[in-house]
């Protein structure tokens, strides 16, 4: 799937802030409004935005639950794995990885009740052969993802 140019300069800007009007998308883009939401809704279609988030500090932060699940696969379950992983509760990334596992997952939760519903739903996901999961114990610095 190749980006256009403009699809690209829209990305960054929502990346650098989601909460943008489509007005202003527009203006930093020098296109019309009903040209950003067109782009928008196709790159929604496409799976290319998938959702729309903020960032907090750590005064708001309220997902203080962390943990990475390292994911084992059975062959051919790839696609339909990471569709029902994005759907899960407290998923925030999933990583394709290298080595004794196939993919990462950063969940996150307020509660640990809640992070414990959420790594059990990725262990109970079609294909997964095995899981391995670490809790985070603290941020030294910078995003975990």
């Amino acid at each position: 799937m190749t980006l256009s140019d403009l699809d690209r300069r829209l990305l960054a800007l929502l990346k650098a802030n989601a909460r943008a009007s489509v007005t202003s998308l527009a203006s930093g883009l020098g296109v019309s409004r009903s040209t950003v939401q067109d782009r928008m809704a196709r790159l929604e279609r496409r799976g290319v935005i998938t959702r729309y988030t903020i960032e907090t500090t750590a005064e708001g932060d309220t997902e203080s639950f962390r943990a990475q699940v390292f994911i084992s696969l059975s062959p051919k379950h790839d696609k339909a794995f990471e569709k029902s992983a994005q759907r899960i509760n407290g998923v925030r990334s999933l990583l394709t990885v290298s080595g004794e596992y196939d993919y990462i997952i950063q969940v996150v939760s307020d509660s640990s009740e809640r992070l414990e519903a959420s790594i059990d739903a990725v262990r109970n996901l079609e294909g997964v052969e095995r899981t391995n999961s670490l809790f985070v114990l603290s941020e030294k610095f910078g995003p975990l993802s």
